[in-house]
């Protein structure tokens, strides 16, 4: 009877509704005699509680009032010589006596079943109620709740433990209200400080027979929450947390954690009974491949040959792999930048048309890849050590001559000149030697042959007819340099020579 639907609407169709809008809200809520007439007129059945609107209460009143007082029509029927009917009886005379008779019984007369006092039970065989009176300490309550302008106690509520937790937080609210009354009558003015004594004194429990932790397992629990508090991530509180969940209950605890829900008491106990009490779990790493591995592995074949890494002959690196494993790889270096690598395998993936990776992705596996970068290759490649140091004493032989009369801007582009051809010969020009080459620079065979050996020799199944842009531009450069020394007039001959 006490049961209150969660609509705000007012729930009457708008058929039989006094206004025209469903947005009408709800002020008041239906009744068992207002359910029963519309359900007996209009055949629609509204459950008693729903929320009603002051409009549709009024109308429905009239109406009812109506039905009452206005006598049903007389309508003429054939009589029936059923022995069973009498003559002056009409089938709609019939159904009026009858809608009466059974609104008759819907009306609640006794008192005592609307109570929250007592509750009142109806046998099916009889059509007088008969009230069950209940025990004298819950009506009296009532009667003091009632006097404190609370709502009295209804029916006996349900059983702790067969509820839901609707339900529970529902019979929660009741009952601080409940207690916070009988404490504001005990003493109004210190009403706090006695709930405060109240919740830390063990009396209560005892008086309630609830079980109550011993000293220990309190100096325990409460060293626990204290480490639970200054965890400052939450993995670290699942573990401290895990301990707790062991020694008391969740509501044990939550006197300990303010705050404390039950969904991280239950994720301490699924880690309590997966991993163990207070165990660190471990972390698993997860390896995401969002690259091509045929584009990966031409990268990786291009930056490991050997015209860009040469092995040393000591030293040895560790590679770790994704499965953990960690391998040995002898030490490397790389001999260009980062930079050069990508511009030089860009070029080169022109050139076959082949389609790479972005170059954000070429400075990550750089970045990943275990060499070193040398400027200096002193010790391990004379060769281009030498050369390096030829284009450094070019390089100073043009600034010399730019001092003695040739111009500071013919200086500038000559020695620009001589630093590209020097990148040129240390990055780009391996790639472009090959066996069979139409560019006489280019080509293997007959740059390694000797001409005034024939057992050195190989002659090119080819014509070399095309010509090095970049290759020209060193040999027009030495040209150059060569004929400005020439016309170049020195101060002394040891500055000369």
């Amino acid at each position: 009877m006490r049961w209150r639907s969660s609509k705000v609407k007012c729930s009457i169709p708008l058929e039989i509704a006094a206004h025209k809008t469903a947005s009408v809200k709800g002020d008041r809520h239906l009744d068992s005699v207002l359910s029963a007439f519309i359900l007996n007129t209009e055949g629609i059945l509204i459950q008693v509680g729903s929320p009603l609107c002051r409009m549709c209460k009024q109308h429905s009143a009239e109406t009812n009032q109506q039905q009452k007082v206005t006598p049903a029509p007389m309508i003429e029927v054939t009589p029936c010589n059923s022995s069973n009917s009498s003559p002056g009886q009409s089938d709609t005379g019939q159904s009026v006596e009858e809608f009466a008779e059974s609104l008759g019984r819907l009306t609640i007369a006794d008192d005592t079943f609307l109570s929250p006092d007592t509750i009142s039970t109806a046998s099916t065989q009889s059509d007088e109620p008969t009230p069950v009176i209940l025990h004298e300490p819950r009506e009296k309550l009532s009667e003091f709740l009632a006097a404190c302008k609370l709502e009295p106690l209804g029916m006996p509520w349900l059983s702790w433990s067969g509820s839901s937790e609707r339900t529970r937080q529902r019979q929660t609210r009741r009952a601080t209200e409940i207690v916070a009354t009988v404490l504001k009558s005990v003493t109004p003015d210190n009403a706090g400080e006695l709930w405060r004594r109240l919740a830390s004194s063990t009396a209560m429990n005892k008086a309630l027979g609830v079980s109550e932790l011993s000293h220990s397992e309190h100096l325990y629990l409460e060293a626990l929450a204290e480490a639970y508090q200054n965890a400052t991530s939450w993995d670290t509180r699942r573990q401290v947390l895990s301990i707790m969940a062991g020694v008391g209950t969740f509501n044990d605890i939550s006197r300990y954690i303010p705050g404390l829900t039950r969904y991280r008491y239950s994720m301490a106990n699924l880690h309590r009974s997966q991993f163990g009490r207070g165990t660190q779990v471990p972390q698993q790493p997860t390896t995401r491949i969002r690259v091509d591995l045929r584009q990966l592995d031409h990268f990786l074949g291009f930056i490991t040959s050997p015209h860009l890494v040469q092995d040393l002959p000591f030293g040895q690196k560790h590679l770790k792999l994704s499965s953990g494993e960690v391998i040995q790889v002898p030490n490397v270096i790389r001999m260009m930048i980062p930079e050069r690598v990508i511009q030089q395998y860009t070029q080169y993936c022109l050139e076959i048309n082949f389609k790479p990776f972005s170059e954000t992705t070429m400075r990550r596996v750089l970045f990943e890849y275990s060499a070193s970068v040398r400027k200096s290759l002193q010790g391990l490649d004379y060769f281009v050590a030498e050369g390096a140091r030829a284009f450094d004493d070019l390089v100073a032989l043009v600034r010399q001559i730019g001092e003695l009369g040739s111009g500071k801007e013919w200086e500038t582009t000559v020695v620009q000149a001589l630093m590209t051809s020097k990148q040129y010969l240390k990055g780009d020009y391996k790639v472009h030697v090959t066996s069979p080459s139409n560019v006489a620079d280019h080509c293997m065979l007959f740059a390694l042959s000797d001409s005034s050996d024939a057992d050195y020799q190989q002659q090119c199944s080819h014509q070399h007819t095309d010509l090095c842009d970049r290759c020209q531009s060193l040999q027009e450069t030495l040209a150059k340099i060569e004929r400005v020394l020439g016309e170049t007039t020195f101060p002394t001959q040891d500055a000369k020579d």
